[in-house]
């Protein structure tokens, strides 16, 4: 029988419900008319044109994507003709039975990032598997957030995957590859010089003919699942049992883009040490102030 993930799931830290986390997540999406679909339509996997809230997932997933594709067409109806195609393959996917398998869900995976490289190719010079990745993965989270989707749909997510992208793979690197892998690893730990490298973009499915499988699609996400199958004390749920990756990610990507954060205030802080003595009083002040009420927001 298929575990029914609900808002029971929680990080380490055992503070936030994963329903708490997808609420903050749809907070972030800056597109106001599109997230109003996913807060206000009802979740119909339905065979259309007219599924806008089946689109409105693609079109956000492909603005997370789209700043790393290059040679846009300026066929307007013809884009928006590739998007719509792509989301009635998300509604044929919730139309079938559920995958029992993450094999089966790869499968299923591997034809839909496919169809995302079919149907963009002719707008884009070039369209990497690490790019429809992005599209696919980030489609499913989008619909996953949607409110109004009934829970007979919840065991469709069981098996989808963590989006890569420069959050996901610091993370990657920090906590999977540094602090476990090579830990545990005696002749075939990662260069993490190597890791440093790979861009999201420009990821391939099953790696590069030649090479060790090493940093293809396939081996960060085996990784990604087998490191939190080890490791269930960082991301479980109220069971004690570990989290499959696409909900992880739930706590993983916020997390990260927090260190991130950090690091730029503490970049910025060193910029603005080198930079005060030519500032003048009021503009002094009013970096005081800014400073401030950051300190109580953060408390």
């Amino acid at each position: 029988m298929l575990y029914t993930y609900g808002t029971e799931l929680y990080s380490h830290d055992k503070s936030l419900t994963l329903g708490e986390m997808r609420t903050g997540f749809t907070e972030t999406i800056d597109h106001k008319e599109l997230k109003r679909i996913l807060e206000e339509n009802d979740f119909i996997p339905q065979h259309s044109n007219q599924n806008e809230l089946f689109t409105a997932a693609v079109k956000l997933a492909y603005f997370d994507a789209k700043r790393t594709f290059s040679g846009i067409s300026r066929e307007k109806n013809g884009l928006d003709t590739a998007i719509s195609n792509i989301a009635n393959c998300f509604c044929r996917y919730f139309q079938n039975i559920a995958p029992t398998s993450e094999d089966e869900f790869y499968s299923i995976h591997s034809k839909l990032c496919k169809r995302v490289t079919e149907e963009f190719q002719s707008f884009y010079s070039l369209i990497s598997y690490g790019q429809a990745q992005k599209i696919v993965n980030m489609t499913f989270k989008y619909l996953y957030c949607a409110k109004n989707r009934a829970p007979k749909y919840e065991c469709f997510f069981q098996y989808c995957h963590m989006t890569l992208d420069s959050y996901t793979l610091a993370w990657f690197k920090h906590d999977v590859v540094k602090k476990w892998w090579n830990k545990k690893a005696e002749n075939n730990k990662i260069n993490l010089t190597e890791l440093d490298g790979i861009k999201w973009s420009r990821i391939n499915e099953d790696g590069e003919e030649g090479k060790p499988e090493h940093f293809s699609y396939s081996w960060f996400q085996k990784l990604i699942r087998d490191y939190l199958k080890e490791n269930p004390a960082y991301y479980r749920d109220s069971n004690g049992n570990p989290l499959q990756p696409f909900f992880a990610e739930f706590w993983i990507w916020p997390e990260e883009q927090l260190k991130e954060s950090v690091k730029e205030i503490g970049r910025l802080n060193q910029a603005l040490k080198k930079n005060m003595m030519y500032a003048s009083t009021e503009i002094k002040k009013e970096m005081c102030g800014g400073i401030e009420k950051l300190k109580k927001e953060l408390k």
